[in-house]
This record gives structure tokens, C-alpha cells and sequence, in this order.
């Protein structure tokens, strides 16, 4: 009401900036009015910069606390004509700006806000881990089972090139023991060899299970049968020359037939010791070493690597997809 104001604008840039200020001056030299502003200066985050005392004896401060959004900050200081000393001053409330304006804080969230966000993340991880977790274990699989076959190949290789070809190996079917000796052992870097299950870390003689789930007569160990080690990347290789035997679900005793098969248990002794999922077949041939029925047709492939068969050739199916465990394979 008097038309006495004192105004403090303050343009707060990013770097720098002014501050314009005016002086109002005392009632003895109320028509002397002068004016005077502060140059421009660099700023650090949270410093405050004090305004000089005018030569009127009034003074004003200006508390800066500069943000990282650039933005303005007015102060008004309203004198009254009967208290002329006495100098009132109102500050402006913060506010964020997305450009400009001054910085704020904003309140914090609830608990009950916080409770429910919470509650939606473990909802969407419920249902996305599962998923997450199927596809990293068919990826390590497949990487487990090319690795496998490099190795298992190169050592045939080598075999062959201390032994002759494969058609001309010396093999006694019911020595599979001085078979392995002689065209296979020398050729894996081995960290064990086992004499019996426990050797292996298995907790039984017949650890495995079929795909369709029931509990398989293959042994791991058999020394008639197959010579079994671990590798020094902790596979389990067992190699026979003879295809094992064993007893059927309803009691039918299966002999044991001349074939030079090979077992893979790509994790070792650990779990779950299922056809399909971490043991698989192999066979040796004059092409090498190849999954077990990989000649077989695709619907013979596929009828016998399903949840209603054993799955022994599912390496083959693996394979023949391309090296991809794909949508309608029986994980």
C-alpha cells in the first residue's frame, strides 16, 4: 500500500548467474533510491551467497542452494510506513520444474504404496522365472552336449591315427575292459576311474530314470559291460561293448548284445539322472561317434524321445533339430 517493496530476483542458471537487487533506502533519504545487482558467479551445489549491505544500512540475504534443473527463486520484502525498521520477508515455495523453476523434494512413498509395488514384482517374477530358468538350463545343456561330442570325436581321431581305422580295431566283446584300455583311454583327460557307483558319486548302482519316469536297470559301473570314468570337467563317460541287458518293467531279461555304445551323464552324479534331460546315448561308428539313432527316421526319433518312452534318443533329436532343444521336445 505504500509502494515501499524490495524485490530479489534470482535467475538460477546451471553454471551461473545474476541476482538484481533492489536497495530501498532509510526515511531520511527516501528519495534517493539507488539500485545495484550482483554479477554474475559460479556456484557450488548447496553454498548460499549473502548479499552486501547497501549504504543505507538495509540489508538482504539471499540463501542459494543451486540444483541440478536450473531455475528462479523471488523474495519480496514489504516495508510498512509506520514500521519502516522493521522488515518482514515471505519465500517462495519450491517447485520442480521438468525445465526451469526451482528444485523441490517430493514426499516419499507410503508404506501401503511400497507394499504393493513390492507385491506386483514378485507377482511378474512368479511367473517369468519359471520360463527364465527352463530356457538357461536347455542352453546349458546343448552347451554341455556339443562340448560332449567335440571331445568325444577328437579322441576318436586320435584313436585312429595310433590304431588304425575303426573297421580294423581289435575288439573282443567280452573284454570291453582291454577295449577301453587300448582305443579310448589314452585319448581323455580322465580324473577317476570307477570300479564301482560310489566311484562315480552316484548314490546307487541304477541311478537313472527313463523319460516316461520310472527307475531304469541300467548300472552305471559294470565292469562285464563297460568301463565307466570321470572327466576332469566332472562328466560322467561310460563305454562299453556290450549294450548292457537288464530286466523290463514286466520281468523280461534283456541279454546283453554286442554294440559299442557310450553314456553320457553331462552333470555327473548330480540330478535329476534322467534320459532326455542330463543322460543321453551315443554310439561309435565308422563316422565317429554320433548320438544314439541319429540313421532313425524323424518319427521314430521323436516317438522314442517323448514322456511316454525310455528317451534314449533324444541326443539324436537334439541333433536333428538343429542342435535346439525346440517346443515339442519332452523337457
Amino acid at each position: 500500500k505504500t509502494g515501499w517493496l524490495v524485490r530479489l530476483l534470482c535467475h538460477r542458471e546451471f553454471i551461473s548467474g545474476s541476482c538484481p537487487r533492489k536497495i530501498i533506502p532509510s526515511p531520511e533519504n527516501i528519495n534517493n533510491i539507488s539500485s545495484a545487482s550482483r554479477p554474475a558467479k559460479r556456484y557450488v551445489r548447496g553454498d548460499y551467497v549473502p548479499q552486501k549491505e547497501s549504504a543505507t544500512g538495509w540489508l538482504s540475504k539471499q540463501s542459494c542452494h543451486p540444483e541440478f534443473i536450473s531455475g528462479s527463486c523471488q523474495r519480496y520484502i514489504i516495508p510498512t510506513k509506520g514500521k519502516i525498521n522493521n522488515i518482514t520477508s515471505t519465500s517462495c515455495t519450491a517447485k520442480r520444474h521438468v525445465k526451469g523453476g526451482c528444485a523441490t523434494r517430493k514426499a516419499a512413498f507410503t508404506l501401503a504404496e511400497v507394499l504393493i509395488t513390492l507385491g506386483i514384482i514378485g507377482v511378474v517374477a512368479a511367473m517369468t522365472l519359471p520360463t527364465l530358468i527352463a530356457n538357461y538350463q536347455k542352453q546349458e545343456t546343448i552347451s554341455k552336449l556339443q562340448k560332449v561330442y567335440t571331445v568325444l570325436n577328437q579322441a576318436f581321431k586320435l584313436s585312429e591315427v595310433d590304431n588304425g581305422e575303426f573297421e580294423y580295431w581289435d575288439v573282443d566283446h567280452n573284454e570291453p575292459s582291454a577295449y577301453f584300455e587300448k582305443y579310448w583311454k589314452p585319448y581323455f583327460k580322465i580324473a577317476k576311474m570307477c570300479t564301482e557307483a560310489s566311484d562315480c558319486n552316484y548314490e546307487s548302482a541304477q541311478p537313472f530314470i527313463s523319460l516316461h519316469g520310472f527307475n531304469n536297470t541300467i548300472h552305471v559301473v559294470a565292469s562285464n559291460l563297460r568301463s565307466t570314468f570321470i572327466t576332469t570337467d566332472g562328466m560322467v563317460i561310460s563305454f562299453s561293448t556290450l549294450s548292457g541287458g537288464g530286466v523290463q518293467e514286466d520281468g523280461t531279461v534283456i541279454p546283453p548284445t554286442a554294440g559299442f555304445l557310450v553314456l553320457i551323464d553331462i552333470n555327473g552324479s548330480n540330478r535329476p539322472n534322467q534320459y532326455g534331460k542330463d543322460v543321453f546315448f551315443a554310439s561309435v561308428s565308422k563316422k565317429g561317434i554320433i548320438p544314439d539313432g541319429l540313421s532313425k527316421s524323424f518319427d521314430e526319433i521323436n516317438s522314442n524321445c517323448s514322456k511316454s518312452r525310455a528317451g534314449g534318443m533324444c541326443f539324436a533329436k537334439i541333433v536333428r533339430d538343429g542342435w535346439k532343444i525346440k517346443d515339442d521336445y519332452p523337457w
